[in-house]
């Protein structure tokens, strides 16, 4: 039976009717947290016996020079030490000086042996080696509300009789305040239920907050970085108001406190009292055709409806109504001629649908059947698109250049101010058959215009230039990979044969880590077991291994 925390008592007692033995014994094992003891006395014959057992590992953390013992044995087994610290100067690495976190514990998704000490470090034992273990930082207990991890989970391989040790850094959150009024007859008046966006000028943090009813705004824990606060396009649209300043910005310095920025102002100006006070402004004639265009924009359509696919893009009117003529009598479906106020651009579009699975099939119907292969599926502000400006670096024809250039230049980009934290990424275009290099994520063409300028600086990029990021749907959807392939032309053939020997639509996605090219597809509309779906994929797709991934769109 137990005794106490760590104590046990064991008796024995044991009959040898052959040679008329009996034997008794009684132990008392002790598993102590620095080692395993085992005492036993053993009665045989009138004779006595006494036997004394230690047990356990001597280990010496040499990061922290410290040693430790324990009642298992560690060898061939890893070990890791975790502490988390506020990084006072923004730099990742801990420095002295620098406030342990005490009340952060960092904890194993996989069972582990694990300790926190009074000093904030967390350690975890008995750990088999060469294994990948995931970790997450728990931050609801900590005490300041302002402290945020860098990263809230994260990953490590361990190292066979080795204390691995790995630093996690926090941050002091900033807090920002402002208003957003309207001008309207001299006053300063707010309009409630508007939206504010917060975009990190390096692309790691974005942010949508609520604007109070009084005009008022509120955010408390923004990473230290330069950001730009903006009212977004169709919400103006919807006013008939602009923007002034179009583009807010601001900076979170790193702290030992925090940084605070108050008294952020944005002021929202009917549309024909700024045209009014413009020194330069539009023709009337001009005017009234945007004004025409604009009635019935995607963006105002039902909340229903919210996907649409793209098949075209123009910078003036003449050119989209031209490629309408030419394309729509070729296809049964109705196409329509919209002003993006956000790329400046005129896009013809299909109609409006609320289901991304139809849209989905339409696209792939535009690509087989209509060889409009720069077709894309896009969305209303409802569906949950994001789109960005890029600045573009380089176009290569094989991946392996690009991604050798993407790793040449990240470092010279980084040494630019307002740049410290930009990626770099490589994307594939289909109307080229090129891969592209670019970085940044920016909200708004300004600022990344601002960026271009300060990289023009630099010789290697004088011939780089802004272009529009990708479309990103931050509403995920789930699909099936079907093949992977590594060249775009195997993978589009390969989704062409299956649409005509199947029927079934499915796309290629270049996925821009490895460099290979992923042919996926989705459940149909009434097929929403996806376990049927698999189980339906696989025996179409026998010499194939599917995969479970995120819809790229």
């Amino acid at each position: 039976r137990s005794i106490f925390r760590y104590f046990r008592f064991q008796l024995t007692g044991q009959r040898d009717f052959f040679n008329k033995l009996t034997t008794f014994s009684a132990q008392i094992i002790a598993d102590l947290p620095w080692t395993r003891s085992t005492t036993t006395v053993q009665s045989q014959s009138s004779q006595y016996f006494y036997s004394q057992n230690l047990s356990g590992a001597i280990g010496y953390d040499s990061y922290y020079r410290q040693p430790l013992l324990s009642e298992l044995g560690w060898v061939g087994n890893s070990a890791v030490t975790f502490r988390s610290f506020v990084d006072e100067n923004g730099n990742g690495r801990y420095d002295k000086g620098e406030e342990i976190i005490k009340d952060a514990p960092v904890t194993l998704r996989q069972a582990s042996y694990s300790q926190q000490y009074s000093t904030g470090l967390v350690r975890n034992w008995n750990l088999l080696p060469y294994t990948r273990y995931s970790a997450d930082v728990q931050t609801s207990v900590v005490r300041n509300p302002l402290w945020i991890p860098e990263f809230t989970s994260f990953s490590f391989v361990t190292d066979p009789n080795v204390y691995k040790s790995i630093d996690v850094p926090f941050f002091v959150g900033g807090v920002i305040d402002g208003m957003v009024v309207t001008s309207g007859g001299g006053a300063g008046t707010a309009i409630p239920g508007l939206s504010l966006e917060i975009r990190s000028s390096s692309g790691q943090f974005s942010k949508t907050i609520a604007v109070f009813n009084d005009g008022s705004f509120y955010y408390m824990g923004l990473p230290p970085d330069k950001y730009v606060a903006y009212i977004d396009s169709s919400q103006l649209s919807i006013l008939n108001m602009v923007s002034q300043p179009e583009f807010l910005s601001f900076a979170i310095r790193p702290t030992k406190e925090g940084d605070y920025v108050s008294g952020l102002r944005i002021r929202l100006i009917p549309k024909q009292e700024f045209l009014r006070g413009e020194k330069e402004a539009p023709p009337a004639e001009s005017l009234a055709v945007r004004s025409e265009l604009i009635q019935q924009p995607v963006a105002q359509q039902p909340l229903s409806l919210k996907y649409f696919v793209q098949i075209g893009a123009f910078t003036s009117m003449e050119n989209a109504q031209r490629f309408v003529e030419k394309t729509g009598g070729s296809m049964p479906y109705k196409l329509h001629i919209s002003y993006d106020e956000f790329s400046r651009l005129y896009i013809v579009h299909l109609d409006t649908l609320s289901s991304k699975i139809k849209a989905f099939e339409l696209l792939g119907k535009m690509i087989y059947s209509y060889k409009i292969n720069d077709a894309f599926i896009a969305g209303t502000p409802v569906a949950g698109f994001r789109r960005t400006f890029q600045i573009q670096l380089g176009a290569f024809s094989e991946f392996f250049d690009a991604r050798k250039f993407a790793d040449d230049i990240l470092g010279q980009i980084r040494q630019i101010e307002g740049l410290e934290r930009v990626n770099v990424a490589i994307s594939f275009k289909r109307s080229t058959g090129l891969f592209t290099v670019q970085c940044g994520n920016f909200p708004d063409r300004k600022l990344a215009e601002f960026y271009l300028s300060k990289l023009r600086q630099v010789r290697i990029f004088k011939s780089a230039f802004v272009v529009i990021g990708s479309v990103e749907n931050l509403e995920k959807f789930k699909g099936i990979q079907i093949g992977v392939y590594s060249d775009f032309k195997s993978a589009q053939s390969f989704a062409k044969q299956v649409y005509d020997q199947t029927g079934l639509v499915s796309l290629v996605n270049f996925d821009n880590v490895n460099g290979k090219f992923r042919v996926f597809t989705i459940p149909d509309s009434t097929d929403r077991d996806y376990l049927k779906s698999f189980e339906k994929f696989r025996a179409m797709f026998p010499n194939e291994k599917l995969q479970e991934i995120t819809v790229p769109f």
